[in-house]
């Protein structure tokens, strides 16, 4: 049986990303309310922050910093 593999983890930058600080992220599939099918890989790596809505998001979840 082939199972969906998810690599997403592999995209996270934790010295740039705001996700790896952020307490909506699940770290065991790289997901959050925002992007429930998988954070984009240019907001994983950094190169974008998640301060104002993104096209194409759920909701109206932003970095929420984890205390």
């Amino acid at each position: 049986m082939i199972r969906e593999i998810n690599d997403r983890h592999e995209y996270l930058n934790i010295y740039k990303s705001q996700c790896g600080m952020c307490k909506l992220l699940d770290w065991t599939k790289c997901i959050c309310p925002a992007f429930p099918k998988g954070i984009p890989e240019d907001m994983l790596e950094g190169d974008i922050k998640h301060d104002k809505p993104i096209k194409g998001q759920q909701g109206d979840y932003l970095f929420t910093p984890d205390d």
